[in-house]
């Protein structure tokens, strides 16, 4: 991956060798294979993927991303008019741009629903009062003030409500219902199908750099919601652990995103956004983040969301950094971790006996990103746009911080 030119430019990525879409080595356990943008009707179980690319340099530039969630773009009472809209995102994207943000991930379909125009998906309740094309508004702002949009999708996660999906020939096979609410199945083929053609109908239709994903995998509270569809698995010939089973699912459906978005264009990027505890994306998500951060053709970035301060009792802030960087091979894949501004001037109630830095300092950003330039990562991330464009007098002293290093 290449650098920003220019903490204001939009990310331009100039490979050399395109990467060849289906590549694959074939698992023999399963004899299927990955779901690309033309093919999607089996799923592959794999060890890795063989890719014939090269590496550009990089330079001392960086990317600062942010993220812009469904209910910071929702459209209100108030907002009903997309010249009221426009304005309000505007005024975001006028901050973004104060601080230097490159890029931005816009909450476009948070639940199966759709905040842009959509042939797929039903429209969300969080923009169905807008007349006008809402990504589409965000978009042409994000232009004015030369920030690159990726369209940020929640994969797997659905709402309460899932009659709607009848259309899309989804069944309760394809769902996992939990305490914690319902979702679509990473195992099944239809809903590979169906996440597919919706990032295909995004990148097709909408001014983006991407799609990007964030930590909804499998549902931590699952237990054994999927065991009717890992003994159909096993009834196949399959021979890989449940554990093992699921964490596949998942890297198939990264890697058939990845291709689809490449087939839009090498400059085009896949990005992820997981949890920032390895062990947990490992044992309970689901999510092979050692995979993704290791082998190329699975993301083009990778933005753990390191939101722990630096007294963490369980997770440190510097240690787990670490963690990432040993982890990430640097020629396959970027590293950008995702820092918590969200988190300035509040209690940290699950940090344990460090609950109570991000009240003292109000340097503490300022302090990772320096952190990250130790270790030659000059990205980062800042969850999120809101707290950028935010009066609070403890957290305006943090932003001050955070110019005074980048």
């Amino acid at each position: 991956m290449s650098r920003v030119k220019g903490k204001k430019a939009v990310v331009k990525i100039k490979r050399i060798i395109a990467v060849l879409l289906c590549a694959f080595i074939l698992f023999c356990f399963s004899g299927c294979h990955v779901l690309t943008s033309d093919d999607s009707e089996n799923l592959e179980f794999h060890e890795n993927a063989a890719y014939d690319s090269e590496m550009i340099d990089e330079d001392d530039d960086s990317f600062i991303f942010t993220w812009l969630s469904y209910m910071e773009i929702a459209v209100t009472d108030s907002l009903k008019l997309q010249q009221d809209y426009a304005s309000y995102i505007g005024t975001i994207f006028a901050s973004m741009s104060e601080i230097g943000v490159t890029d931005c991930f816009v909450q476009v379909r948070p639940f199966a629903d759709a905040l842009y125009k959509s042939e797929i998906f039903p429209v969300s309740t969080y923009a169905e009062k807008a007349d006008f094309d809402v990504l589409g508004t965000v978009t042409a702002k994000a232009k004015e003030y030369n920030i690159a949009v990726h369209a940020w999708i929640n994969p797997y996660r659905l709402s309460g409500d899932t009659a709607c999906f009848s259309a899309y020939d989804i069944d309760d096979d394809d769902l996992i219902v939990t305490p914690s609410g319902t979702y679509f199945s990473p195992a099944s083929l239809k809903v590979q199908r169906l996440i597919l053609d919706g990032a295909r109908e995004l990148m097709e239709n909408y001014d983006i750099k991407g799609i990007h994903i964030d930590d909804y995998f499998y549902p931590p509270d699952m237990n054994s919601a999927d065991e009717k569809q890992f003994e159909l698995y096993k009834d196949g010939g399959g021979r890989l652990s449940l554990s093992q089973w699921r964490r596949e699912n998942v890297s198939a459906l990264l890697m058939s995103l990845y291709n689809t978005v490449k087939t839009f264009g090498e400059d085009k990027i896949f990005s992820v956004s997981p949890s920032g505890d390895k062990d947990k994306n490992t044992n309970q998500l689901y999510a092979d983040v050692k995979l993704w951060c290791s082998e190329k053709g699975y993301c083009d970035i990778i933005l753990p969301q390191l939101y722990f301060g630096f007294d963490n009792e369980s997770l440190p802030f510097e240690e787990t950094l670490s963690v990432w960087a040993e982890m990430t091979d640097s020629e396959k894949v970027t590293l950008v971790p995702a820092l918590a501004l969200y988190k300035v001037g509040k209690e940290d109630i699950y940090a344990g006996t460090g609950k109570n830095e991000w009240q003292k300092s109000s340097d503490m950003i300022k302090r990772q990103i320096e952190a990250l330039q130790k270790k030659n990562i000059n990205s980062f991330g800042l969850y999120s746009a809101s707290y950028i464009n935010f009066s609070e007098t403890f957290l305006s002293q943090e932003l001050n911080n955070i110019k005074s290093v980048i």
